[in-house]
């Protein structure tokens, strides 16, 4: 990971080789864009919600310039706060998904639960 950090321009964010992987854990450029997508917000909605510019978010998300590390965290308390959940690298990769409620998560349990016996699957 810190490999890939230093590649992308990490490096100049303040990380040194010295720091572990569970130090430097911010979002990524893709976890951005994604989370982005997933809450259906604008760029512009994220710079109001995060105190960054428009123009820095973009160039994030286009992997060119990252923020600073406050500004990440900035970033990723954001988009959380809009419903994206991030999901650590690990050796699957790191992720972003969309949190769901206490009462959607009630309802979801409860569509899995009803019906009757299990059955095989109509599709060949």
């Amino acid at each position: 990971m810190l490999a890939c950090l230093a590649a992308s321009g990490y490096a100049a964010a303040g990380y040194s080789r010295g720091r572990t992987a569970v130090e430097v854990e911010t979002i990524t450029s893709g976890q951005c864009a994604a989370a982005r997508a997933l809450t259906q917000i604008s760029v512009e909605v994220l710079a109001v919600r995060s105190g960054l510019g428009a123009d820095v978010i973009r160039r994030f998300e286009a992997g060119s310039t990252p923020p600073d590390v406050p500004g990440l965290r900035a970033l990723q308390a954001a988009l959380e706060s809009f419903g994206a959940h991030f999901i650590p690298e690990d050796d699957m990769g790191a992720g972003v998904r969309l949190r769901f409620t206490s009462s959607v998560s009630r309802k979801v349990a409860g569509w899995e639960n009803e019906g009757g016996a299990v059955g095989d699957d109509d599709v060949p």
